[in-house]
């Protein structure tokens, strides 16, 4: 495990001083380097490990120049009878947060009819139709509008204008700028400028430090001379903060639900004097163990499915010996249920469940598998599930003790890990009732 801790630290330094460097860099928002999101971000973690990743750059460079192609506009849609809001919160939505006269804001747990003193700005991810009829107050949906070929070409020619006239020439800067997520951000600007406007008192956000996020700060912050708060909730507890490291138009207020993020925030993240809350999660509430035992858990990505297979199969025969390994049940991410490659893998471990049934073992203990990055390993630990980990890539992927206090990790073999807790109640503090939303939106 001193290996992965050392890695992790390394690789965290070296972040930093790509984020000190450029602190002052107009572009400075396009900079993601997230652990879990398969974008360009991702390649340049993987290329600092070890520059024989350098192809993943270029790959994942492709990959973001069609995304470019295919980049819609976006619109709005909804009705407002003050647009005089002191407050707003921008998220995020789809078909299932949607009733007959309220939005359910999944990331605070609230409906917005219960606060008609907030703005909702909700970037829409789901089927237009559905909100034909609806008699929404208060909130503003975002929504992709399709947009001919030759406004794409012409959007992805004036960012090459722009670039190569205005910006800072770096790899990073470069990279970033011909992306998917600084191309969102850009798309996503005229909305802002109408809504966070001379009025608001307070900006709140489910943070996940995505350019779009950074760029609704600034303008926030232009628009009210610098007198908005901003709140930033980390409503996560990814393995690997790389993506949430201090930059320009950080918010001013971070609200976190850990002790183990709020002390490595204060020690690796934060100024000194910037100002960090520790509060229940107004995401995540106690549920029983047995809602997250005996499952394995698929990640929103992945790349290698033969090692996959390959440790769990391991996991069975080494590990495993005396348990019903037929009580599992392969869990899909919600975001993947249409994707080919989340289907194929969910198909071959059910064929290895199917192939090892065996009644005469024992019942399952109350245990899980997790595979590559994912969240859900701090929840399940603490509603009491035994964790087993698969990790892809160590350094990226596991709990240590660099970032997780709490967390107690042994490494059972290569890029395979159990997990448990030192004490309960502190990696994720649950909420104990949705009031908890009144101290998120205090300004």
């Amino acid at each position: 495990m001193q290996k992965v801790v050392h890695s992790q630290k390394i690789l965290f330094e070296r972040i930093k001083k790509i984020y000190n460097d450029n602190f002052h860099n107009k572009s400075n928002d396009n900079f993601y380097f997230c652990s879990y999101n398969f974008s360009v971000g991702y390649s340049l973690l993987k290329f600092y490990q070890n520059k024989l990743q350098f192809y993943l750059i270029l790959k994942f460079f492709i990959k973001e120049i069609v995304s470019l192609f295919k980049i819609n506009n976006y619109k709005i849609l909804g009705k407002l009878d003050n647009e005089n809001f002191k407050k707003a919160v921008v998220t995020w939505g789809n078909n299932s947060n949607i009733s007959k006269d309220f939005f359910y804001d999944k990331y605070f747990n609230q409906k917005t009819s219960e606060h008609d003193d907030i703005l909702w700005l909700v970037i829409f991810n789901g089927d237009e139709n559905i909100l034909k009829n609806k008699q929404i107050k208060n909130v503003i949906f975002i929504i992709e509008e399709k947009t001919n070929f030759f406004e794409k070409v012409k959007f992805l020619f004036h960012l090459f204008i722009n670039f190569f006239s205005k910006e800072t020439k770096n790899m990073e800067n470069f990279l970033f700028y011909f992306s998917w997520h600084n191309a969102f951000k850009i798309k996503l600007e005229n909305i802002f400028n109408k809504y966070l406007n001379i009025n608001l008192q307070l900006l709140l956000l489910p943070f996940e430090g995505q350019p779009f996020q950074f760029r609704a700060i600034q303008i926030a912050k232009k628009a009210t001379n610098n007198r908005v708060m901003v709140k930033g909730f980390i409503h996560s507890v990814p393995s690997y903060p790389s993506h949430l490291l201090y930059k320009k138009f950080y918010p001013d207020h971070l609200i976190v639900s850990s002790n183990d993020q709020f002390n490595f925030f204060k020690a690796y993240i934060l100024p000194q004097s910037h100002k960090i809350e520790l509060l229940p999660s107004a995401r995540f509430y106690y549920q029983e163990e047995k809602d997250m035992y005996n499952k394995i858990f698929l990640p929103i990505e992945f790349y290698s499915e033969s090692l996959i297979l390959k440790k769990i199969t391991s996991l069975l025969k080494n590990f495993l010996v005396n348990n019903d390994f037929s009580k599992y049940e392969v869990k899909n991410h919600p975001a993947c249920y249409n994707s080919v490659k989340h289907i194929k893998l969910s198909n071959k471990i059910n064929e290895i469940i199917k192939n090892n049934k065996n009644k005469v073992k024992t019942n399952l203990n109350k245990n899980s598998i997790f595979i590559g990055s994912t969240g859900s390993i701090v929840e399940a630990l603490e509603v009491g599930v035994e964790v087993f980990h698969i990790a892809e890539d160590s350094t990226l992927e596991v709990y240590s003790d660099f970032i997780w206090d709490n967390v107690k990790v042994s490494e059972i073999e290569e890029n395979l890990y159990k997990y448990s807790l030192t004490n309960k109640n502190k990696t994720l503090i649950f909420q104990k009732n949705k009031e908890i939303f009144n101290e998120y939106k205090k300004s």
